[in-house]
């Protein structure tokens, strides 16, 4: 037989052979048919990477200070607009957005097009703000995405990128004091951990050398710990009282990894296992 660019022979048992411009013929297509799936797979990842190069873009998300200030003003526009035209119905159709509504709007258009804002005029505002309270009352987690936003279209020798790592520096050294004068009155793991995690919540990476000494507590707390329930399982020569040390366990140690809750289950099942035999 043969056929477009393919040639070969068609036996009577039903068995096909097919020649050397056959088989040539045959790569070519499979070739140009996995090239065309390769290439749509690469338009389809490019494309997914542009979108997701969109949705880290920091510049499109606003900081939640200029998030409050459109709505404080969206709420002053709807109040002058009740003030002097209050529920005419000529008027309602051009009553101010709902709050909320003028937020949403302000987001979009700044996600489609962050380009028309004045990043430099909106950070001295919006950084002199956070900046000028008082450092117990401001929010770390608030600065952190100040500083994240502002760095990727202000130079880092900017004012307002200077004013934010200072006031960022303040932060940390309160954070430091609120663990070092709580720390003591934690007597188990699961207490000092759940203490960093309160404390410690949002920290970025970059950030978290500065509590190493913490890290350092929780390590010796939990060696200590370790050391005394592995004291007490050893002494264990029943079911019961291995069951009763093991519930103190997660009590004491909570979501920090330990090596004594293996050791237990070890212990009861070699137990379990002399009293079956």
């Amino acid at each position: 037989f043969s056929g477009p660019g393919m040639s070969g022979s068609l036996f009577s048992d039903g068995s096909v052979v097919i020649d050397a411009n056959g088989i040539d013929a045959l790569a070519t297509a499979v070739a140009a048919e996995h090239l065309e799936a390769v290439n749509e797979a690469a338009a389809s990842r490019s494309a997914q990477d542009e979108v997701d190069a969109v949705a880290r873009d920091p510049r499109r998300y606003p900081p939640a200070n200029v998030r409050r200030i459109v709505r404080l003003q969206a709420c002053f526009r709807l109040q002058l607009f009740r003030k002097f035209f209050g529920d005419d119905p000529i008027m309602q159709e051009f009553r101010p957005p709902h709050p909320s509504l003028a937020v949403s709007l302000y987001q979009i258009r700044r996600m489609r097009n962050p380009d028309w804002v004045d990043f430099d005029t909106e950070a001295t505002i919006i950084v002199g703000l956070a900046c000028n309270c008082e450092t117990a009352r401001v929010d770390f987690l608030e600065l952190v995405e100040m500083l994240r936003i502002y760095s990727n279209c202000l130079p880092d020798t900017h004012v307002c990128i200077t004013q934010i790592r200072e006031k960022i520096h303040d932060c940390v050294i309160l954070m430091q004091e609120r663990l070092e004068e709580r720390m003591p009155t934690c007597e188990t793991p699961a207490e000092l951990d759940a203490l960093l995690r309160e404390v410690l919540a949002g920290v970025p990476d970059e950030l978290q050398e500065h509590f190493e000494f913490a890290y350092g507590a929780l390590e010796d707390l939990t060696d200590r710990w370790e050391q005394s329930l592995l004291a007490e399982l050893k002494d264990c020569q029943t079911l019961q009282e291995m069951r009763v040390l093991a519930a103190r366990i997660p009590r004491v140690f909570g979501d920090v990894q330990e090596r004594v809750s293996v050791k237990a289950r070890a212990k009861q099942v070699e137990r379990r296992e002399f009293l079956e035999w």
